[in-house]
């Protein structure tokens, strides 16, 4: 057959085709040695492999930088950001700078192209300069960016100590997380620090680390996540950290702190839910799908089809024609094709720009026998985009990183919940579409919808339901009330959105319940600010004595015999707080 050999690892079993010479008859081991590596990361293989890679990525952040020079690294190594000693190295600093943070992507390659070292040895000489302009290398470039990223790591450990001494001692951040599988299968892992920067009062997020990992198993992570943040932030990870937020998939990996895994981020659960709705998610049991939506696959694949058509110039020029002899009106846009696979939107995108186009769409396949949707499919698409578009505020508030956006959870989704339960649903008006990107909306009723357009809702409502509502079979509608997780019932309370219509949102039990958590949480914080401050009272009285050691110690045994009283512990705060916190 196809293949030559097969892992006998317990739970494994992955198929391998292994070359074999024709001479000497024996098998190559490279085939076996890039699955373990891959699959197995407690092998010989995959260790040796791990650590010559996280060599590799510490031998570049540790680089020390060399005597200044366009080819070479800033004098002043990691402090460049913060002060250069020339008038050339700040030439050579803002060419680092517009290649690190220009909005466009600027390719090493720039800076070694004859034309471009022309222009600004032109711009140099025509400002009154004489010899040489400051051109940075391709080389030069790397050291910079180098320079750059320590100084980057240095003001991150200021801020993070900052927020620590804000804080009180209590942790302040939130870990982000994700892993993703590249096309040459390798792992990486993404990291991102959030917290609140309290010279700016700003809500801050910050990438800290994209490096590659053996695997995603929540040990792993969870190791990388805490050797990342005490390497850029000098602190323990459980001292700043209090969250670690990954994807729904990921949630043992907060497990692994003692952290809440409820508080994962449900980006890519909203986003599921239009995935079932459209059957690109199905409900298998025993390897066989039960709950197969094949007609509103055919019609996503014939939205595609209709876009792919148009994928040549010729074509869109037809297109292109029709509009301006301006005898349909329709908008002047092109169909995206959905070659992201990950993420709903881009299916959705190419549907809503066809409804847009529909009249040119179907003009020119009636004049020019260009492949359309007949009325009833058309017919049918809209209303699945109008089931689409109803969890769309929801994928959207998940994937805000930049704004506090937890207590709109809820109301956000039982509206959305309600909305899937409707009698009616918001479609497009085809027939009063125009050139114009404001579309006009009116009511259906469900009774009124094709079949693959109700079905397509019954799918996103019993999928809704899974997510939010605690339908564990997820085949059929129950109707059962949202349910939150304790963080969103105490968000919806301290959010000054949300809190006066709380009784309308949670039951008086839900309220209790977030109110006592609430509790415990500010409790918590004010007995750790007490040991904080005690602690820094405890360091600063050391140091004291530490310079006035020599006077004591000529002072003999005069103050030996008086025992200083202790500072009360940690332990004894909480203790005489009792109800009074």
């Amino acid at each position: 057959g196809k293949y030559t050999h097969v892992c006998t690892r317990p739970g494994c079993w992955e198929k391998l085709v292994c070359y074999r010479n024709p001479n000497t008859g024996s098998w190559s081991t490279t085939e076996g040695v890039k699955h373990n590596k891959r699959a197995h990361p407690e092998t010989t293989e995959a260790k040796a492999s791990f650590s010559k890679e996280k060599a590799k990525q510490e031998e570049k952040v540790d680089l020390m930088m060399a005597p200044s020079s366009s080819s070479s690294s800033p004098s002043t190594g990691p402090l460049v950001a913060f002060t250069v000693n020339t008038k050339r190295e700040m030439a050579l600093k803002k060419q680092a700078h517009w290649r690190i943070y220009s909005k466009q992507y600027i390719s090493n390659e720039t800076f070694n192209d004859p034309s471009y070292r022309e222009m600004l040895q032109a711009e140099y000489e025509a400002g009154g300069g004489k010899g040489d302009a400051a051109i940075i290398t391709r080389n030069g470039m790397g050291a910079w960016v180098l320079a750059e990223f320590q100084a980057f790591k240095i003001y991150l450990a200021f801020s993070t100590n900052q927020s620590f001494e804000y804080s009180g001692g209590n942790a302040f951040a939130q870990l982000v997380h994700d892993v993703a599988t590249m096309k040459n299968k390798k792992k990486v892992l993404a990291q991102g620090l959030q917290f609140v920067d309290p010279t700016t009062m700003k809500n801050l997020v910050v990438a800290i680390s994209f490096n590659t990992i053996p695997n995603s198993k929540d040990v792993v992570v969870a190791g990388e996540l805490e050797e990342t943040v005490e390497k850029m932030s000098l602190f323990k990870y459980k001292q700043i950290v209090h969250t670690t937020t990954g994807d729904w998939a990921a949630k043992s990996v907060a497990n692994q702190f003692g952290h809440d895994p409820d508080r994962s981020c449900g980006a890519h659960s909203d986003d599921k839910i239009n995935q079932r709705a459209a059957g690109d998610l199905v409900h298998t049991k025993d390897g066989t799908a039960i709950d197969e939506f094949e007609e509103g696959q055919r019609l996503m694949n014939e939205v595609k089809e209709v876009a792919l058509y148009y994928n040549f110039d010729s074509r869109r020029q037809e297109l292109e024609g029709l509009h301006k002899e301006g005898a349909v009106d329709f908008p002047d846009i092109t169909l995206s094709i959905d070659h992201n696979t990950t993420r709903f939107s881009a299916r959705k995108r190419l549907g809503h720009r066809y409804l847009r186009m529909n009249k040119g769409l179907t003009h020119n396949g009636l004049i020019n026998g260009a492949p359309y949707l007949q009325r009833e499919r058309l017919k049918s698409l809209n209303e699945c985009n109008a089931v689409f578009d109803i969890s769309s505020k929801c994928v959207t508030l998940e994937q805000t990183e930049k704004y506090m956006v937890l207590g709109l959870s809820r109301p956000l989704h039982v509206q959305m919940i309600q909305r899937y339960r409707g009698d009616t649903i918001k479609v497009i008006d085809l027939n009063k579409v125009t050139k114009s990107p404001k579309l006009p909306y009116k009511e259906m009723h469900v009774e009124e919808m094709t079949p693959i357009g109700r079905e397509c809702l019954r799918r996103a409502t019993v999928a809704a339901e899974m997510q939010r509502c605690g339908n564990k079979e997820g085949l059929e509608v129950t109707g059962a009330p949202v349910v939150a997780t304790d963080a969103e019932d105490m968000a919806t309370l301290l959010d000054p959105r949300t809190c006066r219509s709380a009784g309308n949102l949670m039951t008086k039990e839900e309220a209790e319940k977030a109110k006592a958590n609430l509790q415990k949480l500010y409790v918590k914080y004010v007995i750790r600010v007490e040991a904080f401050k005690q602690e820094k009272e405890e360091k600063q009285t050391g140091a004291t004595a530490m310079e006035e050691g020599g006077g004591r110690a000529a002072a003999g045994g005069k103050a030996a015999g008086k025992a200083k009283k202790p500072a009360p512990s940690a332990v004894s705060i909480e203790g005489s707080s009792g109800g009074g916190l």
